[in-house]
Order: structure tokens, then C-alpha cells, then sequence
């Protein structure tokens, strides 16, 4: 079983490494790519992935921006957003009341695998039950 990932990010080199990435694991592919968080939610309500990995910044509507929309029409899609900063806790707060699984350091792409595989362990409606 395929794993279907979109991934929002509005620099080509951060989306090209991500996808990159992504697809060097057996069982994940990216079944889409935006430039920004409204063409992020318009491709995940089309497509309906099965993980939605968004950049906190944005340009139209950011991250967190488009972590709430996406929630609204599929709920138990889980979310993670990258930051490029050391995130504070305040961030974190919000990221979770947006409905995100998980921020990770955008730097840290490697830790992406771990948390996009507990993810999936945990399951659509256990991912968005808890919180890690």
C-alpha cells in the first residue's frame, strides 16, 4: 500500500529535497506539490492525501492558515508543519488549536521520516485524538 503525501512549500529547492526524500522511502509518494497554503487546500480537498506536510510560511495563506481550513473539510487527515526556526512554545500551542499532528525543524527533514511513520501507526482517527 502506497502512502500519499502533499507537500506545501513555497520554495522550489525546499519542495524538490522533500520530495526527494519522500519518495527514497519504498511506500511514499508525493501525490502533489503547492506553492502556498490556498493551492494546499484546494489539492488536499481534490486529492485527499494521506498525510499533508505544510510550510509554516506562506505566501497567500500560510501554514497554520491553511492547517485550519484543511481540518474543517477532512479532519482526520493528519497535518505537519515545517518551520525554519527553533519553534516557540506559543507556535506549538497554535499549531495544535490548527489541528497539526506535529512541527518539525525544516533543517531536520531527517526527523520527518520518524514522525510521518508514527503517524501512520497511529492512524487517521488516533492521529487526530492525540497529540505528540
Amino acid at each position: 500500500m502506497t502512502t500519499r503525501i502533499l507537500i506545501a512549500d513555497n520554495d522550489a529547492f525546499s519542495q524538490a529535497r522533500l520530495t526527494e526524500l519522500i519518495q527514497s522511502h519504498d511506500h511514499w509518494e508525493v501525490c502533489a506539490r503547492a506553492e502556498n497554503g490556498r493551492r494546499a487546500l484546494l489539492k488536499a480537498i481534490e486529492l485527499k492525501p494521506d498525510i499533508i506536510i505544510l510550510d509554516s510560511a506562506m505566501p497567500v495563506m500560510d501554514g497554520l492558515g491553511a492547517a485550519r481550513e484543511i481540518g474543517k473539510v477532512l479532519p482526520s487527515t493528519p497535518i505537519v508543519l515545517l518551520h525554519t526556526f527553533p519553534t516557540p512554545p506559543s507556535m506549538e500551542l497554535e499549531a495544535e488549536k490548527a489541528g497539526v499532528r506535529k512541527v518539525v525543524s525544516k533543517p531536520g527533514t531527517e526527523v520527518l521520516f520518524g514522525v510521518i511513520e508514527k503517524l501512520l501507526r497511529m492512524g487517521p482517527r488516533a492521529a487526530t485524538q492525540r497529540k505528540d
